[in-house]
């Protein structure tokens, strides 16, 4: 395990580094490593030093920014939009459950953020309760959407008789995820670190390789889709090694190696 100690590093880093000290470890049989956090000392770039036998390298994390749209055009952080909405849903559930009107299991549908979702939650969460009190459906009846000033917000759906459970679901338009302009949007989302983190790195001294390790946040992509973008990526050169970390299933790949 890595030493962090008193260390100013953001859960992202350390994160990141853990997944990418485990697969250097179990998949690639580097032992002993040496870390140096540099969160302490600086916030320019690299986030570590790394030391594997007796070659050093600066090792830079940093994560793929995805915007999701609301219905008015505004940009929001999509894992933002993931985790005010689950929050959000996990608090009218404790409070469905309190008033003992959850019967069964439903599933709220979210197909774009809400414009606005402070002035509305309160409302939402009054529809959303009002439902599940007049609850008559069956399981696997089609969706009921919740209207609030004449705007659809959501819908919500019953998945079974079974359990006491409410959850979100969250869409996104239908793509054929291996199609050419999907493989091309993935391309983008993944080149804008590459390149962003280059420009600032070239900024600093830095006289040893360069190890880029990259939390992927965009949920249609996942290790074979990112490998297929590889053709079109740009600046992969300027780095020795890239690594992606796949949150959800706690692991991560090389994107390029050298070692």
């Amino acid at each position: 395990m890595i030493p962090w100690g008193d260390s100013m590093a953001d859960k992202v880093e350390k994160f990141c580094a853990e997944i990418f000290e485990k697969h250097l470890k179990e998949k690639m049989g580097f032992k002993n490593l040496n870390w140096t956090d540099l969160s302490k000392e600086k916030d320019d770039p690299p986030d570590f030093f790394l030391k594997i036998r007796d070659n050093k390298f600066a090792v830079e994390v940093t994560q793929t920014e995805v915007q999701h749209e609301n219905s008015s055009g505004e940009l929001i952080g999509y894992r933002t939009y993931i985790n005010s909405l689950d929050t959000f849903i996990d608090g009218v559930e404790g409070e469905a459950l309190d008033k003992n009107i959850l019967n069964g299991s439903f599933c709220v549908i979210f197909n774009n953020p809400i414009n606005n979702f402070n002035k509305v939650k309160r409302k939402l969460k009054e529809e959303l309760l009002v439902f599940l009190k007049k609850d008559k459906q069956t399981d696997g009846e089609k969706e009921t959407p919740i209207i609030i000033n004449d705007e659809e917000i959501c819908f919500i759906q019953k998945i079974s008789q079974e359990g006491k459970c409410l959850g979100a679901v969250f869409c996104e338009e239908a793509e054929w995820v291996w199609s050419p302009e999907h493989i091309e949007k993935v391309s983008e989302i993944l080149q804008d670190p590459i390149t962003r983190k280059r420009e600032k790195l070239k900024k600093e001294i830095i006289d040893i390789p360069i190890i880029l390790i990259i939390l992927n946040t965009y949920p249609l992509s996942g290790k074979g889709l990112l490998k297929k973008c590889v053709d079109n990526l740009r600046d992969l050169e300027y780095y020795h090694s890239i690594f992606v970390v796949l949150p959800e299933v706690g692991t991560g790949f090389f994107l390029e190696c050298s070692f």
